[in-house]
């Protein structure tokens, strides 16, 4: 049976190791989530990040099977995911 993804597994497994010093099995979420990446407010990051989103919001209608998901970068779509 294949593992259930949830949002803290997609963390743990994806987003987790690129923070700094990585995320070991016990490490503090919150905080992992709290740490401000960009401190020096580079442009270039938020950039990649928005195309990132972009890119998402087009494709995951259709690799989630959920042709009627609007995700429009509100709270609210989240949500919806």
């Amino acid at each position: 049976m294949a593992e259930r993804l949830t949002s803290e597994l997609l963390f743990r497994r994806f987003f987790a190791p690129l923070y700094p010093g990585g995320a070991e099995a016990g490490a503090d979420l919150g905080r992992l989530r709290a740490t401000d990446e960009n401190p020096a407010r580079n442009p270039h990051v938020y950039a990649r990040l928005e195309e990132a989103a972009e890119v998402f919001a087009r494709l995951a209608p259709a690799a989630l099977e959920a042709p009627e998901l609007e995700l429009d970068f509100s709270d609210a779509s989240v949500h919806r995911l």
